[in-house]
């Protein structure tokens, strides 16, 4: 019986999982630092008021809709706003 060393990984297949590993850790980062600047710029207690209670045309505040703009993917998008 031969014995077949194992394998190691491609550089394409180790640059692959670095780039996963490395999206992963920033979105978990982007995510805490969110919701710290959340708490500090609109307080420990809010939060974001469920669909069903909101009014059709209520307004979110404009420090939470300037957050999220921080944190879109495309700056540009209308991500938030009315509801």
């Amino acid at each position: 019986m031969v014995h077949v060393p194992p394998r190691l990984p491609s550089d394409d297949a180790l640059r692959l999982h670095l780039g996963r590993w490395l999206g992963l850790h920033l979105r978990s980062a982007q995510m805490l630092l969110g919701q710290a600047l959340q708490r500090r710029l609109l307080g420990r207690d809010w939060r974001v008021p469920a669909l069903f209670e909101a009014e059709i045309d209520a307004r979110l505040p404009d420090k939470y809709v300037t957050l999220l703009r921080w944190f879109a993917d495309l700056p540009d998008v209308e991500c938030c706003g009315t509801w």
